[in-house]
């Protein structure tokens, strides 16, 4: 993590290269369009089950970040997998060379990361809002 207060090692190596395109805090207003415009959103889902061992599970910026349009990558689980059609909808990732490899073949295809991001969307639109949950929940009962 990134501390301003004390800055590690990482952030002074890394602080020269974007500082160029910092522009401050982004507002609740601006971040559905910032996150539309990223090519890439990176998912880091990884958290510690209740006996403390790292698990990854779905979590709301699963379906958010798709329901944006955005590229999303994001690591594996089978949350994500129910979910979405990895590969079509998302894409995920075992360990950190997947995920470089994943990123590398997107900058060298970005119309498949545009292609991702739209089908991601759709999917959000057509299985993961209120008003479907609510009807299969009614459906039910």
């Amino acid at each position: 993590k990134f501390q301003l207060h004390r800055p590690s090692i990482r952030w002074r190596l890394l602080w020269p290269l974007v500082k160029s395109q910092a522009r401050g805090p982004l507002g609740d207003a601006d971040f559905p369009n910032f996150v539309r415009r990223c090519r890439i959103v990176l998912g880091l889902n990884q958290g510690r089950d209740a006996q403390g061992r790292f698990a990854s599970y779905l979590k709301f910026r699963d379906v958010e970040f798709p329901g944006y349009g955005c590229c999303y990558l994001t690591e594996h689980n089978e949350d994500v997998a129910g979910a979405f059609a990895v590969g079509e909808e998302v894409l995920t990732y075992r360990n950190m060379w997947e995920a470089a490899e994943q990123i590398k073949r997107l900058q060298r295809e970005p119309g498949r990361a545009i292609q991702i991001g739209e089908a991601g969307r759709r999917r959000v639109l057509a299985s993961h809002t209120w008003s479907v949950r609510l009807g299969q929940l009614a459906e039910r009962l």
